[in-house]
């Protein structure tokens, strides 16, 4: 998971709510009978954004959940789903942090390569011999 994509979780879910607003205010304010089909397609086409938005949430909280350490998992939540300054994330997450370390936690985290979990295939072969270059092997 990348910082851009982490970032986004803040806008997504702020975008929920905009997203929200504006279907309710149509609903209120559609009495024209007459554009009812353009009412519908302009609603649609939120709910899809909607939609869309949902998805992206739950991809990026399901991340965070699945992150082992709890700090990490909180400091992550904090700053990216609540959009907590780095300061306000130390504060929140308590201990002897500061805004400094909670940044390099977080950094560290994102940065850190994921290892490739080895197919069944992978682990079960043993090893073989090299072979010499230029014989047939008998």
């Amino acid at each position: 998971m990348t910082l851009k994509e982490l970032s986004q979780l803040y806008y997504c879910r702020k975008e929920i709510s905009m997203l929200d607003a504006e279907i309710k205010r149509i609903d209120l304010s559609s009495t024209d009978f007459d554009n009812a089909a353009e009412i519908a397609a302009l609603k649609r086409l939120l709910a899809e954004r909607k939609s869309m938005c949902l998805g992206l949430c739950q991809d990026l909280e399901r991340y965070i959940s699945t992150v082992d350490d709890s700090l990490t998992r909180q400091i992550l939540h904090h700053r990216f789903a609540l959009g907590c300054s780095w300061e306000q994330v130390a504060r929140r997450v308590g201990g002897a942090n500061t805004a400094e370390s909670v940044k390099k936690i977080c950094y560290r985290h994102i940065s850190r390569p994921k290892r490739p979990v080895p197919s069944a295939s992978h682990r079960d072969s043993s090893p073989q011999p090299p072979t010499k270059a230029g014989t047939d092997g008998t």
